[in-house]
């Protein structure tokens, strides 16, 4: 049996809203087994929604607050390497992507949370509350939605797509016709990134993957663009390729 200063330790663990919708559930209570559809009515999935969705809005406020600064510099150093004679707004067009992006990934990372904890309880239904309790922080998939290497993987993706969706911005309203695809290419770059490298493509147009530009829908994404500016600054290392070197190593 779990003492009650575990029980208390693990609570901590989800933040005040996940836990006291979880008590609401009897989810830490001795008697069992759990039942798996008490979580899975409407209501008690909106109530879960609803803390999930307050959770992660405040991931996102607290990255937004030095991701918009972070983007404007980028733009600025962008513009700088390049050359550009009639630099477009750096802040509005970092004002656009944070509006837009956080958005979606406050509501991506609210079904997230979801799906991970109604697949876990579902393969799990008919062990007691108390262990279960104790088993869902030994869940890397669910231990992470509140602890451990989620948030560190949520800023280095977020701040590599703010990254290459504000140099693509930056060049289509200067004028660049066309981009071509790079990745670093060694072991840990993804098969189906590996085929189109070095693959050129319109400014207004996909690559053949589906990307509008490197790691718009895949994590940790290393890749970056070239742009067909001429004449660019002579030995100046590309603004994109140098800053996710220092985010991807």
């Amino acid at each position: 049996m779990l003492p009650d200063r575990e029980v208390a330790a693990v609570l901590k663990k989800f933040g005040p809203e996940i836990e006291a919708y979880l008590k609401s559930q009897r989810f830490f209570d001795i008697a069992g087994p759990y039942t798996a559809t008490d979580l899975l009515n409407p209501r008690a999935m909106a109530a879960y929604r609803k803390a999930s969705l307050a959770k992660n809005r405040e991931v996102w406020s607290v990255l937004e607050k030095w991701l918009f600064p972070e983007m404007v510099d980028f733009g600025t150093a962008f513009i700088v390497a390049y050359g550009l004679i009639k630099p477009p707004n750096v802040r509005e067009i970092a004002t656009d992507y944070m509006g837009a992006r956080g958005g979606f990934l406050i509501k991506r990372m609210t079904a997230t949370d979801q799906k991970r904890l109604t697949a876990f309880i579902w393969q799990n239904s008919m062990k007691n509350e108390r262990p279960l309790a104790r088993q869902i922080l030994k869940e890397p998939n669910l231990v992470s939605i509140v602890a451990g290497h989620r948030p560190e993987t949520i800023i280095r993706t977020e701040r590599g797509r703010a990254i290459r969706s504000g140099a693509r911005i930056i060049s289509l309203e200067a004028g660049a016709k066309s981009r071509i695809r790079r990745e670093v290419g060694d072991h840990r770059t993804r098969p189906s990134h590996r085929k189109i490298m070095g693959e050129e493509v319109p400014m207004d147009r996909p690559y053949s993957n589906g990307e509008m530009y490197p790691g718009e829908v895949d994590i940790n994404c290393r890749g970056w663009e070239e742009f067909n500016f001429s004449p660019k600054v002579a030995d100046h290392p590309h603004p994109s390729m140098a800053k996710l070197q220092e985010l991807y190593g």
